[in-house]
Formats: structure tokens, C-alpha cells, sequence
């Protein structure tokens, strides 16, 4: 089950997602990251509420850089010492259906493949 997020939550999720739709760079991913550490009481809805909006961003791009942010959260995670992992637990019941759709999407959006091939 997902979630739901509080308005002021959803907005700054929404806000976050749409400033890497032209450009994935290295600030706004690291923006992203860190509202999300900092709102790691609520990763599974976080998640969750990825999960529900990749299947309606319209470019590969935009898809892609918004998995670059969910891989560098659970890098920067998964790099940390402590046993404490809740951005990684959030993540990981989502993981397949937040990837599954930006595969798709690249499949046929592509005629050689070179764009499913950056997903993976």
C-alpha cells in the first residue's frame, strides 16, 4: 500500500522531482538527497509516492534522473556505518516499480536500444 503524504510534504517532493526534469546535477541531486535523509521518518511514503509518479513523467530523461537521485540516496546509504538503513528499507518494496516503468519507457522510446541501455 501507498501512503499518502501531507500537501506541504507532497509539494516539496513534487518541487524536488521537477527541478531534475531538464538536468540531473549534481546539487540537485544532492538537494534531493538530503530532504529525504532529513525526512527519513516518512521514507515509505517517500517512496511510495515515487513509485505512483514515474509512471507519468513523460520523457526518458526526466525518468532517468530521478532514478540517479533514488541511486545516489541508497549509495550514500548503503556507504554509511551505522546498522540504521531506513531510506534502504523505504526503497527497497518500490525498487522494481519504480525501475520497471522507466525500462519500459526507454524500450519504446528508442529504436536501438541506447536509451533502455543507460536505465540499466
Amino acid at each position: 500500500p501507498v501512503y499518502g503524504l501531507s500537501a506541504d510534504v507532497e509539494r516539496q517532493l513534487a518541487d524536488i522531482l521537477a527541478s531534475l526534469e531538464h538536468m540531473a546535477s549534481r546539487d540537485s541531486i544532492r538537494n534531493g538527497r538530503m530532504w529525504m535523509e532529513c525526512n527519513s521518518a516518512i521514507a515509505l511514503q517517500i517512496a511510495g509516492n515515487i513509485m505512483k509518479r514515474i509512471s507519468f513523467i513523460p520523457t526518458c530523461a526526466h525518468r532517468l534522473h530521478i532514478l540517479y537521485l533514488v541511486h545516489d540516496v541508497l549509495q550514500t546509504e548503503a556507504a554509511r556505518k551505522d546498522g540504521m538503513r531506513p531510506l534502504i528499507r523505504a526503497f527497497k518494496p518500490f525498487l522494481l516499480w519504480i525501475l520497471r516503468p522507466a525500462y519500459q519507457h526507454a524500450l519504446s522510446a528508442s529504436s536501438n536500444g541506447e536509451e533502455s541501455q543507460r536505465v540499466l
